[in-house]
């Protein structure tokens, strides 16, 4: 089947038009620090959803509202030996409970709050949180009191981090532990908070667990925060293990040499790493320095795959059952999901302004151009340039004519979001032209499926 698409430049401006423990990554699985159990240390789990926002301004100068998440008790099984901390989320009203359940926001991302009293001072804070979809950002802070009513004090950043992300593809990619710890040991600390916050909009936290101890012993090192360019679909496997091991850690010491491998899913092709790896190998070597940021960029080969990927199930901005289709819009910015597709768009989010296809004028100023991204290794798309002076009569490269009419310069690198981006400038000299001509340039789209 095939569908065609029209992007149309002109002298006048853009338009657009459609014909239709540490070892092991799962669910619930978190690092179990040395101290569980231990006299003066506790444990606060966050698995049940009872408010998915909270109006909560700052947690030292207003008492908590009724509207707080507070651990799951152990009559609902649970096995919190901490059942007084609370956790809040204060960044938007638009996010609402999921069945699985989670707090989920696909409008505005989300700000967490975790507070805590515990009855000794703690010398060290573990906070671990499961996510799915986007993550959360890497950076989490820590406010304290010395005593009750006290001066704030803070914020103290995170001493050493955790980080996992994959899993089993019923929850896709996107699944993540990020974990944080505190080493409070110099400070008298009678209460705390915690904020972190979601890196992007798209994410839903699952659960959380909350560890405390009152003396120091180091859990966690550095985190080497390797992602893929996934959302809810399974696009890739991001893999790691010390040289001659196997199994990946939440956290690796400096001097560790790290084996990285980018594996891609069916109807996705590695292309490249970015961020602290500049490299289009899947597998590569690196010793642990401090943390390392690398994101794993794979491209679609079809719609199906894309679609996968980027579509919620169930989406509440949508209508069920049609937002993945081809010519659907389900955030109705003007971009049907074959030309987000084609573009590398965001059909459930926020208008991605890199999707739309820019009009332009050549450095000389006599010639049109336009700029696209592309998906560089799809094999059911088709982008063909078109120019024309009247409307009417559209020619293009390779239309039997044997004559040239447009130029391509495409990026050798590929995009963080597995696109390729592409300028096309028609080699008409506008200068040449009739008055009154208006020399038009568009951009044709085939999927074929």
């Amino acid at each position: 089947m095939c569908r065609w698409l029209t992007v149309g430049v002109g002298l006048l401006g853009l338009t657009m038009s459609g014909l239709q423990a540490q070892t092991d990554f799962f669910y619930f699985n978190s690092v179990l620090p040395d101290f569980d159990g231990l006299p003066n240390s506790e444990y606060a789990q966050f698995d049940r959803v009872q408010y998915a926002n909270t109006t909560w301004a700052n947690p030292f100068y207003t008492s908590a509202p009724a509207e707080v998440n507070t651990p799951t008790p152990s009559s609902e099984g649970g096995i919190s030996t901490n059942e007084d901390a609370i956790l809040a989320q204060v960044g938007t009203s638009t996010a609402f409970r999921t069945s699985f359940p989670g707090i989920y926001s696909f409008s505005e991302p989300m700000s967490f709050i975790i507070y805590d009293n515990p009855t000794y001072s703690p010398g060290q804070v573990i906070y671990q949180v499961n996510t799915v979809g986007s993550l959360p950002d890497q950076e989490a802070v820590l406010y304290f009191r010395e005593e009750e009513g006290g001066e704030l004090y803070g914020p103290i950043p995170y001493t050493h981090v955790g980080f996992l992300t994959g899993g089993d593809s019923t929850y896709g990619d996107g699944q993540g532990i990020m974990a944080w710890e505190w080493d409070l040991s110099s400070y008298t600390v009678a209460e705390y908070y915690i904020e972190f916050k979601a890196a992007s909009t798209s994410m839903s936290l699952w659960w959380s667990t909350l560890d405390t101890w009152e003396n120091f012993s180091a859990e966690l090192g550095n985190a080497l925060f390797l992602t893929a360019n996934s959302n809810f679909g399974t696009v890739g496997t991001v893999d790691h293990h010390i040289s001659g091991g196997t199994d990946p850690q939440l956290s690796y010491e400096p001097g560790d040499e790290v084996v990285l491998n980018a594996v891609a899913e069916p109807g996705w092709v590695f292309v490249r790493w970015t961020g602290d790896i500049d490299s289009t190998n899947p597998s590569v070597v690196t010793t642990v320095d401090g943390n390392l940021n690398a994101k794993a960029i794979f491209a679609p080969l079809n719609f199906d795959a894309w679609a996968a990927n980027v579509m919620l199930p169930g989406f509440a901005g949508g209508i069920p059952g049609v937002t993945d289709q081809p010519e659907a819009d389900p955030n109705q910015n003007g971009l049907n999901n074959i030309l987000e597709y084609a573009f590398g768009g965001t059909p459930e989010g926020s208008s991605n302004a890199d999707a739309f296809p820019v009009a332009g004028i050549s450095a000389d100023g006599k010639h049109l151009t336009l700029t696209y991204r592309r998906q560089p290794v799809a094999t059911d798309l088709e982008y063909r340039a078109v120019v024309s002076n009247d409307l009417t009569t559209w020619n293009y490269n390779g239309d039997g004519t044997e004559t040239t009419y447009t130029s391509e310069t495409i990026s050798p690198t590929i995009n963080e979001d597995g696109t390729q981006t592409v300028i096309v400038t028609d080699l008409t000299d506008l200068s040449t032209l009739p008055a009154g001509t208006v020399r038009q340039m568009r951009l044709q789209i085939e999927l074929n499926n």
